[in-house]
């Protein structure tokens, strides 16, 4: 979703598809930060993500607001 300095969010959702009706259903979503590491185990800067459509764009946004609360 976004890189901070030397973190990241990941988004993550998980859908449950109905065999019979073939209907999608969203069921869970979740969101783990990670931190860059060097092999000293120290903190190190990641690549930047820039966001391509809208979608991305709202994740991107929703990222920040989650890490300032």
């Amino acid at each position: 979703n976004r890189a901070f300095s030397s973190s990241m969010e990941i988004g993550v959702r998980s859908y449950l598809k109905d065999p019979v009706t073939s209907e999608t259903k969203m069921l869970s979503e979740a969101f783990f930060t990670f931190v860059a590491l060097s092999q000293s185990g120290k903190p190190y800067n990641v690549v930047p993500v820039k966001p391509e459509t809208a979608e991305e764009q709202q994740q991107f946004e929703a990222a920040l607001a989650r890490r300032n609360q």
